[in-house]
């Protein structure tokens, strides 16, 4: 009965310490090789025109703060002329890129072609490029 115990502590005391490695390791030491993906937005329907837009953007995981910024996220005009009268900002509660702008006579036209560019600038925390 003794030998049954003691292999039960030394067993038990062998997996704890191995959790205990997990629990406590390196987390920078983790590779995480998948890039984020756009799981959902709100871009507008075709012919829309509001007087003030908040485009959104929701992606699969944490981007890099960083790397969000005017030369990562563009919004171009059917010239391919940038559009430079808009607030790009990251929001890590809800992993989104969010586009604000104001519409007037001299910036968008209403059922104008635009286009977003997200460029492989942006990554994830992990240094993942999209």
């Amino acid at each position: 009965m003794k030998k049954l115990f003691f292999v039960t502590i030394l067993f038990m005391t062998l997996l704890s310490c191995e959790y205990r490695a997990d629990l406590f390791g390196d987390a920078s030491s983790l590779v995480d090789g998948i890039p984020p993906f756009i799981i959902s937005h709100n871009l507008p329907f075709n012919n829309s025109s509001p007087a003030s837009f908040n485009i959104w953007l929701r992606f699969s995981e944490q981007l890099d703060p960083d790397s969000v910024n005017s030369d990562s996220v563009i919004l171009a005009d059917s010239l391919n002329n940038e559009l430079t009268n808009i607030d790009i900002s990251y929001n890590d509660t809800y992993n989104r890129i969010n586009i604000i702008g104001v519409n007037d006579v001299n910036y968008l036209t209403r059922g104008g072609t635009y286009t977003l560019i997200i460029t492989t600038e942006v990554s994830d925390i992990a240094g993942n490029n999209l």
